[in-house]
């Protein structure tokens, strides 16, 4: 249930604001079978939550919030938002994918990081987005 709100929020949040082009996403490890991928993003937006937005096609995705702004992420559609945790004082966050050791079949996907950036001011509560990159890596043999 707990999972099923975190990630109905993070899609929400997600889906909130303007968005400013920063941070860098890289990936790293093979991922075969029984090993795991590794995607970091650097100087992004400090002390904020981070989703790593992973699909299997490039391409263009824009979101529009009614008439408050769009977001756009370079991921066609589907795509699964995961978190990666808070960004710490430099922006940075990591996440590790774990390969399943019975995977027989490989993938070709793409993930791009997405830090939502909370404001508090005299006239209320700001939202933006700092887009990274989009990172390309395999999983499977």
């Amino acid at each position: 249930m707990l999972k099923q709100f975190a990630l109905s929020l993070s899609l929400v949040l997600a889906a909130g604001a303007a968005q400013a082009q920063c941070g860098n996403l890289t990936a790293s490890g093979s991922g075969a079978p029984g090993t795991a991928v590794d995607l970091a993003v650097t100087g992004s937006t400090a002390n904020a939550p981070v989703l790593c937005v992973i699909g299997d096609t490039l391409g263009v995705t824009t979101i529009q919030i009614g008439s408050l702004t769009t977001l756009e992420l370079g991921l066609e559609t589907p795509f699964i938002p995961v978190p990666m945790g808070l960004s710490d004082g430099n922006g940075d966050a990591s996440l590790s994918i774990n390969v399943p050791s019975t995977t027989t079949m490989g993938l070709d996907l793409h993930g791009q990081a997405v830090a939502i950036d909370f404001g508090f001011g005299p006239g209320g509560i700001s939202l933006g987005f700092c887009v990274s990159n989009t990172a390309s890596f395999h999983v499977g043999p």
